[in-house]
């Protein structure tokens, strides 16, 4: 059986200053061997993933100025829209299409919970997934 990837690069999505405190304490105390990069906006947040090229993302969904559907767009670039995780207020009309959802206060236990499940999926070729995301992205 694959081992699990215990090491990757985060990328936070938020101009919520509390989201990002709490995600990086949060994988501070629970996964060691991680990078944490973290944007504010739409525009920061493509930088980032062209310089750092990350394994998972955290994405807020209600950030000012912000254009989610280009982060989205630059995420799905990379095949990586299944490890991605949507923050928002409970509203499912706005997560429902991506696969990993939490609601902001971030409670520790759910979001250890979802990441661990798509830590699992960093494993497994992009194909895999290939089928669903057309459903969801196409």
């Amino acid at each position: 059986m694959e081992e699990t990837k215990t090491n990757f690069t985060l990328l936070c999505i938020t101009s919520d200053a509390e989201v990002k405190v709490n995600v990086e304490k949060i994988l501070n105390q629970n996964y060691s061997n991680h990078n944490f990069v973290y944007a504010s906006d739409g525009i920061e947040a493509v930088i980032s993933i062209e310089a750092h090229t990350p394994d998972l993302f955290i994405l807020d969904f209600e950030m000012p100025t912000y254009d989610r559907a280009l982060v989205i767009k630059e995420i799905v670039s990379l095949n990586k829209i299944d490890t991605t995780i949507g923050i928002s207020t409970r509203s499912e009309e706005t997560t429902s299409r991506l696969p990993y959802n939490v609601a902001k206060p971030i409670k520790s236990e759910e979001f250890c919970l979802e990441l661990n499940r798509m830590i699992k999926t960093l494993n497994f070729p992009v194909d895999v997934f290939a089928q669903a995301r057309a459903s969801f992205f196409c």
